[in-house]
């Protein structure tokens, strides 16, 4: 306490938390089973890593960037003034899957599973997650990961734990996005849909030196060492470890590590005085002056666990500059993948882009030869007699200009009449080039399920019942697509659940969002007797005070 006439002019701020350091050979073990890791998953993902981004390219391509063109053809083509059109319908069929999740995206909902927990505690539960993820305005993480679902095959997002405000040393979940979908890689050996058994993740992105020295200066003198590996000249290829660094000449690869650390602990079972039954807690978890007079009572019971954490570690170059556990018992990573394949060692991933490709490119070489054929081909000359044309030098660039009148010789040198110039019939597009359009709009729609009725256009259906059928068979044929959205927003729930009690363990109140929309404080005591209590509120009819106490009770996504 300070004393009043202590002077406060004298106090200086607290320093900031030491970030925590591991010794030499620590670190060695650490980065060399990372690598190791690292290198295995590179291999397996190699093809679709490369194949990633010419998809989204693809669904993305346009007149300008010709992405939806060989790159050769188009020197060819552009050299012999012929055109490369691009109708880019892929963009379309995309983002009608993504405009689906956009307008109806997914939410996490929490059942009740007994030890005390119950309806109402499980939608506390609830309102709290539909509170977090819109603070974390996870719909645009949802969306902005189905985009890279649907034009490339893959894409994440990640829970994190924050302090509440600068004020407060309250932890709260809150669900983030990363910088790319080739940005973030989970465990090669998981088994699970959601990838809940993974036992390590990462996610990382090469950071310019001059922003890392800003932001770690105590790293300066190790940023920007030239890697003696690929040179200072060499390309830095953003998804190579670099064999023996992760140090650039001009960046810096800043890797956070998600790893499963196992260790063994002792789980302490004693008769508790006030209800005269017994409790079990962990002793990693217990006082130690508590753990001591458990111990030394004889009906104490005890049993050695083997038990698992997940530990983060920060990697800047080929240093961890910090780490510590994190809650929970799942590498805080969400992975959404599209059709999914494993064939002879490689792994290859598509989303609705890979399909459309081949129906595509004919599309736009129709449209592209259709034009071709009718507006850069000479325009129909005018026909007439020589005689007609002289002293008027305006007929010579009449098939290519507008003139208001073109007059003529009506009449020869002997007086005879001219008949006047006529022009033939102008240039028609080929009935093969319209059957060939019509083919490739038909072929569109085939292979992405999505016909005139799911895009809102008038088809040969005629009544509202046929129509609905044919935007369901729609929804039917790229329901993989928001399910894998769904699935990834159940296991940010399962992330969170895990560590829901370590995350809130300390009194406060806490806002819900109800399903309605609106929101409520609850308050939240880890002491208190219940999952869930309620009580009126004075002065104020129908309205109670809640109480949520998160380390009573199961639920489950």
């Amino acid at each position: 306490t300070m004393n009043e006439d202590q002077d406060t002019a004298t106090l200086t701020p607290a320093p900031p938390e030491m970030k925590r350091r591991l010794s030499g050979k620590k670190q060695d073990e650490l980065l060399q089973n990372f690598r190791k890791k690292f290198t295995a998953w590179l291999q397996r993902e190699s093809s679709f890593l490369k194949q990633f981004p010419e998809d989204v390219k693809f669904a993305h391509g346009d007149s300008v960037n010709n992405w939806q063109w060989d790159e050769l053809m188009v020197s060819e083509r552009t050299d012999g003034d012929q055109p490369c059109m691009t109708i880019n319908q892929v963009r379309l069929h995309n983002a009608l899957i993504v405009n689906e999740v956009r307008q109806h995206p997914p939410t996490i909902a929490i059942k009740p599973t007994g030890l005390g927990s119950n309806s109402k505690s499980a939608d506390v539960v609830g309102g709290l997650f539909r509170e977090i993820q819109r603070e974390s305005n996870a719909t645009s993480i949802y969306v902005r990961a189905t985009e890279w679902l649907v034009d490339g095959g893959v894409g994440y997002w990640r829970v994190i734990t924050k302090h509440e405000s600068d004020e407060s040393f309250d932890q709260v979940f809150r669900i983030a996005s990363v910088a790319s979908a080739l940005s973030a890689g989970l465990d090669i050996n998981v088994k699970e849909p959601d990838g809940c058994d993974a036992n390590w993740g990462f996610i990382y992105e090469d950071v310019p030196n001059e922003d890392l020295e800003e932001e770690y200066p105590e790293d300066e003198d190790e940023t920007g060492k030239t890697n003696t590996v690929l040179g200072s000249d060499a390309p830095e290829p953003r998804m190579d470890w670099g064999a023996d660094s992760w140090r650039f000449e001009k960046t810096t690869r800043v890797c956070e590590w998600y790893q499963r650390e196992y260790f063994m602990d002792r789980l302490i079972g004693w008769i508790r005085a006030e209800t005269n039954k017994e409790v079990t807690q962990f002793a990693s978890k217990i006082d130690k002056d508590m753990l001591s007079e458990l111990l030394k009572d004889r009906l104490t019971r005890v049993r050695d666990v083997r038990r698992s954490r997940i530990m983060w570690y920060k990697i800047i170059g080929d240093e961890i500059v910090d780490h510590h556990p994190v809650p929970g018992q799942y590498i805080p990573i969400v992975r959404v993948e599209g059709e999914t394949t494993f064939v002879d060692g490689q792994l290859d991933r598509k989303g609705q882009t890979r399909p459309l490709i081949d129906v595509q490119r004919n599309m736009n070489f129709w449209t592209s030869a259709a034009a071709e054929q009718v507006a850069l081909v000479t325009k129909v000359p005018w026909v007439g007699p020589a005689m007609a044309f002289e002293g008027h030098p305006e007929w010579t660039d009449a098939n290519r200009k507008n003139y208001a009148y073109l007059p003529y010789n009506h009449k020869d040198d002997e007086d005879q009449p001219l008949p006047a110039p006529q022009r033939g019939m102008a240039a028609q597009m080929a009935p093969a080039y319209i059957d060939g359009l019509k083919i490739s709009v038909q072929q569109m729609n085939d292979v992405s399920g999505q016909h005139e009725a799911k895009q809102g256009q008038p088809g040969d259906e005629k009544s509202g019942k046929a129509i609905n059928a044919q935007k369901r068979q729609g929804d039917v044929a790229t329901y993989h697509f928001p399910d894998a959205i769904a699935q990834g927003v159940a296991y940010t729930g399962k992330i969170m659940l895990s560590g829901l009690a370590e995350v809130y363990d300390t009194e406060r109140m806490i806002r819900i969002t109800n399903m309605d929309g609106t929101q409520a404080e609850v308050l939240l005591d880890p002491t208190a007797p219940s999952a869930h209590e309620e009580t009126p509120k004075p002065g104020e009819d129908d309205a109670k005070d809640i109480v949520f106490n998160p380390t009573i009770g199961g639920y489950n996504v």
